[in-house]
């Protein structure tokens, strides 16, 4: 988990409406995150869980880069992305802890 926090605060990437939203696209960085550690030596169970991600939450790999891109514009919508991400990658890491995992 300290290299997804890790990860997170060194990458500065660069959102509006509905799946564009700021709690969606934080979603899909954490997840993202979380398959990247789990299956980061696997690019094939990597690549297929991605697309995954991007496909519950109705993104493509471009669509989904342009939105980062548009959060990494504005300081405030980057900030609140930010802490949206701290609060679902620690909800993944609480229900973790309390399944066992």
């Amino acid at each position: 988990m300290k290299k997804i926090i890790i990860i997170m605060f060194v990458s500065f990437f660069s959102c509006s409406d509905n799946k564009n939203d700021i709690e969606t696209i934080s979603k899909i960085y954490v997840e993202e995150l979380v398959v990247r550690e789990q299956y980061g030596g696997n690019y094939k169970l990597y690549k297929e869980n991605y697309s995954e991600i991007l496909k519950k939450y109705g993104h493509t790999k471009e669509s989904y880069k342009n939105a980062l891109k548009q959060i990494g514009n504005d300081p405030d919508k980057w900030e609140s992305f930010f802490s949206e991400s701290l609060i679902y990658l620690n909800e993944l890491k609480e229900k973790a802890d309390s399944s066992g995992h």
